[in-house]
């Protein structure tokens, strides 16, 4: 199957960075475009709660802070990892779920494919928090390849 447009998502984690090399490879052998996201958690502060914070303003300065500085990760790694391939990178704030957001950025964005690594938190973990790699498996519009974690982290 030929994917024209991959979608890698990345925590920044170790685990997740074994899903980089994978990627390249199939997108460097079929010249697909490539697609960096990472979806960082929105922290929306309850109005009821917003008086107690002494300065209202640095919440947002912050979230700015945090965008900057996952974008220069993103861009990093796609020059790092993806040598002299085009890649785009993207970053989403969202209170939605990781797995819904990557599930709904593939279905936008026309991804043919989603490359994703889980960590191997077990179980239990998937029980009470939900693994974003079953919420994606879940709902994906394309096919997912999921990059398992080995014992050393890679």
């Amino acid at each position: 199957m030929h994917y024209k447009h991959i979608l890698v998502t990345t925590d920044f984690s170790d685990a997740s960075m074994a899903a980089f090399d994978i990627a390249a490879y199939q997108a460097k052998m079929e010249g697909s475009a490539i697609t960096l996201l990472t979806v960082v958690p929105d922290w929306e502060v309850p109005p009821s709660l917003l008086e107690y914070v002494p300065v209202p303003e640095k919440i947002d300065e912050y979230r700015a802070q945090v965008m900057a500085g996952s974008e220069k990760r993103l861009t990093k790694l796609a020059s790092e990892k993806f040598h002299s391939q085009k890649v785009s990178t993207h970053v989403l704030i969202s209170s939605r779920s990781e797995g819904v957001e990557i599930t709904d950025y593939a279905r936008r964005h026309n991804c043919d494919l989603i490359v994703i690594a889980t960590r191997g938190h077990g179980a239990l973990a998937s029980l009470v928090l939900g693994s974003t790699v079953q919420k994606v498996l879940l709902s994906a519009p394309c096919p997912v390849l999921v990059i398992p974690v080995r014992n050393n982290g890679k």
